[in-house]
């Protein structure tokens, strides 16, 4: 059972995650799209962690329409 936590709780490099859904749900249940990479480009939002920027809580992790930073307080779980 996969549940939702915030990004960084034993996160580590190789970790295959994926992403909550960031966008906009209107009330007729219509996803609608925020405007980032993940929601334009349609992404299934399962990616592979391969790098921590140091100290300051991003992570860049290369998901199915490119890479991207995303930061500790990103909503994820873990897949591996």
């Amino acid at each position: 059972m996969f549940y939702w936590e915030p990004i960084g709780v034993d996160m580590k490099i190789g970790d295959l995650i994926q992403v909550g859904f960031c966008g906009i749900v209107e009330d007729d249940g219509i996803r609608r799209s925020c405007g980032c990479f993940l929601c334009e480009d349609d992404s299934n939002r399962i990616g592979l962690v391969i790098k921590r920027s140091g100290r300051s809580g991003r992570w860049l992790v290369l998901f199915d329409v490119g890479d991207g930073w995303v930061n500790d307080d990103t909503l994820f779980t873990v897949c591996s």
